[in-house]
């Protein structure tokens, strides 16, 4: 597509501000998709010629993976915009990857990645220090899966939700997935999930993912 370079730069910018936002605050402006959208649109007008089968389609699977996000995984408004949006400004990049599905599974796979890693570096120095999962009770299938997927948390941590509950006067594993809309826990030592920042790993999939498509696109 002729505009391809325009259509990278304005998604790019777009999310690197979106992740300005989540990291410091995890509240990203509504304006920004809207921006997003329009821009995108306006581009077509200089652009409309190169719209074909295969851009439509992976515009409609951008809408797809938005109803998804939204219905099935615990994204939050701001990440279905965020799909949607860059469904109609950069949908398929260098003719050949589809953006929006790049952008929505590159993006989830880095961010559990990251919070695999995150997770495992607070309970690994909890086990050697003796103090893993002090005071909670839990099957041990359920201790297995919280070394994974969650921690104590710490007194600088701001943006976690609280993963335990208390069943018969004891502290218990919780492994329910906490809603995007709950509240940040703040007591220190609970046992929390991190609630990640997922727009830089949006960001990122949406780089390498044009990377990609470019040095893997034909020689004109």
């Amino acid at each position: 597509m002729m505009l391809d370079l325009p259509r990278l730069v304005l998604a790019a910018v777009i999310l690197g501000i979106a992740s300005y936002h989540d990291i410091r605050t995890r509240e990203i402006p509504d304006y920004l998709w809207a921006v997003c959208g329009i821009s995108g649109a306006l581009l077509y007008l200089l652009d409309w010629q190169d719209v074909d089968l295969f851009v439509a389609f992976s515009m409609a699977s951008g809408g797809l993976l938005s109803l998804l996000a939204w219905r099935i995984f615990p994204m939050g408004e701001a990440d279905v915009l965020a799909i949607l949006s860059i469904s109609v400004a950069y949908p398929v990049a260098f003719d050949g990857v589809m953006v929006p599905a790049v952008v929505f599974f590159g993006g989830l796979l880095l961010e559990h990645m990251a919070a695999l890693f995150y997770n495992l570096r607070y309970n690994v120095e909890d086990l050697v220090r003796g103090r893993l999962f002090s005071g909670i009770s839990g099957s041990w299938h359920a201790r297995i899966a919280a070394f994974y997927s969650m921690h104590a948390r710490r007194p600088h941590e701001r943006f976690t939700f609280c993963a335990e509950r208390v069943v018969d006067g004891r502290r218990t594993i919780s492994l329910r997935t906490p809603s995007p809309d709950s509240e940040y826990e703040t007591r220190q030592g609970v046992l929390v999930t991190w609630a990640m920042p997922a727009f830089p790993f949006m960001l990122a999939a949406l780089v390498a993912g044009a990377v990609v498509a470019y040095l893997s696109s034909p020689a004109p």
